[in-house]
């Protein structure tokens, strides 16, 4: 992790109804070499991924298929791949998503697998998988000093966890793993004292925190809509 990361970009654009234009595009700030970008088309289709919901590795291995659809796709990725395991390094993947393919941004990215090995990427300790948005925005961004900035902790703990089969958890010790993480940051906590309800939450949101630090067991109703308990 020493040395800078490798990078290779996975760019969707929309073509036509299910069509999407795919642009791999690898970049290696070690090598003075500049390796063309792969372009082709995938037929991405949303619907077809719906029945698989429930089951995570099927979901993530349906949507790679469709992603790299193209056997020279697939063989981009690989020859990424190789040369980036054979030179030990960690390979950053960034999804990017342009202004035309919005509608890809309510897929479950962080389930795509490696269309080779079946596995996600996001599980693997030699991949860093990310998404991020285009903006056309060129004003300059002020990063602040993490001293500077304001962190909300919000704790949901109910008393009844164990009547849904789910594990207690503790705030106090999830109090101390959230400031441990933020460091010097300011913290506020919620759901250590009281309960932590949607209008708690909301009265503290109001007052614009830099981050919000949420813990919390997620489920689905019956309906198959995922809410937080």
């Amino acid at each position: 992790m020493g040395q800078p990361l490798a990078e290779l970009e996975l760019g969707l654009y929309r073509v036509q109804a299910d069509t999407y234009h795919l642009e791999l595009r690898f970049t290696d700030p070690t090598s003075d070499a500049e390796t063309a970008p792969r372009r082709t088309t995938c037929p991405l289709d949303p619907r077809a991924l719906l029945p698989l919901l429930l089951d995570q590795r099927a979901y993530g291995q349906a949507l790679a298929a469709q992603v790299f659809a193209d056997p020279d796709a697939r063989a981009y990725l690989r020859a990424v791949r190789t040369a980036v395991d054979s030179a030990d390094r960690v390979l950053r993947l960034r999804i990017l998503i342009g202004p035309s393919a919005a509608e890809l941004h309510a897929l479950r990215w962080e389930l795509l697998c490696d269309p080779d090995a079946g596995a996600p990427f996001a599980t693997s300790e030699r991949v860093l998988l990310s998404r991020y948005l285009p903006s056309q925005d060129w004003r300059a961004i002020r990063l602040r000093p993490k001293a500077a900035l304001r962190a909300l902790v919000a704790i949901s703990a109910p008393s009844d966890l164990a009547d849904y089969g789910l594990a207690p958890i503790d705030p106090t010790a999830e109090e101390t793993r959230a400031r441990e993480s933020l460091g010097p940051m300011a913290v506020e906590v919620l759901g250590r004292d009281q309960p932590l309800t949607v209008a708690v939450l909301d009265e503290a949101l109001r007052r614009r925190p830099d981050i919000l630090y949420l813990v919390a067991h997620g489920a689905f109703s019956r309906r198959r809509e995922p809410f937080l308990m």
